[in-house]
């Protein structure tokens, strides 16, 4: 319901950071609940709202993800998770500078989106029969871990510089 109300003062002020929060909040609730559907609708116009706020529409594709996820549609999932970590990366050291709580946003909402695309990547490497395409994937999610401990090692340091400094 607050969502809701949320919403409709946000189109009333024309506002589509507000707009795609309360749709994405919403899908979120829907998503908990398992109503995919609507998850997905409300998903996808957060999305449509977020194209020009980047700090924002990695979540909502991060989401997109989870939902394709849940319903079985490791391709779908596939493609956005990388979409949400194309969109995450230029922006993940701004998401958690001067925060106070930059470890708990790390680890709540940049940290799942990598495990995600790895966890995606394996279960397609466990159906697939193509060997050269099976040890593909299981590169591509090793690569993803190890995209995710560079970044936890630039997040503790505080420094991107860090690991070029070896």
């Amino acid at each position: 319901q607050i969502f809701t109300q949320v919403l409709q003062l946000a189109k009333q002020y024309q506002n589509k950071r507000l707009m795609s929060y309360a749709k994405g909040f919403l899908g979120q609730l829907y998503e908990q609940e398992q109503r995919y559907s609507e998850a997905t609708q409300l998903t996808r116009e957060a999305i449509f709202l977020a194209q020009e706020i980047p700090d924002i529409l990695y979540l909502w594709e991060w989401q997109q993800a989870r939902l394709l996820q849940a319903q079985k549609n490791l391709e779908g999932a596939l493609i956005a998770y990388q979409e949400a970590l194309d969109d995450l990366q230029p922006i993940r050291t701004e998401l958690t500078t001067g925060l106070r709580n930059a470890r708990e946003v790390f680890y709540e909402r940049i940290r799942p989106v990598y495990y995600g695309f790895a966890d995606i990547l394996l279960q397609q490497a466990t159906i697939e029969s193509n060997s050269s395409r099976k040890t593909e994937l299981l590169n591509q999610a090793r690569a993803a871990i190890e995209q995710l401990k560079t970044a936890e090692l630039q997040d503790y340091f505080q420094d991107e510089c860090v690991l070029l400094q070896t």
